[in-house]
């Protein structure tokens, strides 16, 4: 199963934008579902990170990485973790932003201050019969599409305050195989 299809009749998928504020959400979402080295990824970061703070290949087995400083986590993996050291790759297969505290970027102006749950859903969902509402989370897929015009399917989960309804946080989960990064 690979998670490179077609669009859906009638949906948009999220395409890539040349907006420099939103540049290191784009390169998450570039990196989601992709296996590399992890340097592109680090360096689309908003603040530096050493890649070693990422890399585990201890196992094969996904795991997080915190970066609390920048309302970030990222859920890795180590895709061959017994190969030798200059050839070990890792695959991106999520990751959450905490929308008090990433300064990242969001994605079509949305503001994660005052963003709600028809806000989310006008920005991401293009089919709102197609999501699941659990009060006070979303959930639900997207198509995106990379700057080749290649379109793959994310799982999209939005959580939001109980009192003020406001977005809490955003996660992004790869769908299918995992497929090769591209430049």
């Amino acid at each position: 199963m690979t998670n490179t299809t077609q669009p859906a009749a009638g949906t948009q998928p999220v395409q890539p934008s040349t907006q420099a504020q939103a540049q290191p959400l784009l390169t998450l979402l570039h990196h989601l579902g992709t296996h590399s080295h992890l340097q592109s990824l680090v360096a689309g970061l908003p603040r530096a990170v050493p890649v070693e703070q990422l890399r585990q290949h201890h196992s094969a087995a996904p795991y997080h990485v915190n970066l609390d400083d920048q309302g970030l986590t990222l859920t890795l993996q180590c895709i061959n973790p017994t190969a030798q050291p200059e050839e070990l790759t890792w695959g991106l297969h999520g990751f959450t932003l905490d929308a008090a505290s990433w300064d990242g970027g969001w994605h079509a102006g949305l503001n994660p201050h005052e963003a709600t749950a028809s806000d989310v859903l006008a920005v991401f969902a293009p089919n709102p019969e197609e999501v699941v509402n659990m009060h006070p989370m979303l959930c639900f897929a997207v198509q995106g599409q990379t700057q080749e015009g290649l379109v793959h399917t994310w799982s999209v989960m939005a959580l939001f305050e109980a009192p003020g309804k406001k977005l809490s946080s955003l996660s992004f989960l790869r769908v299918g195989d995992w497929r090769a990064l591209e430049a």
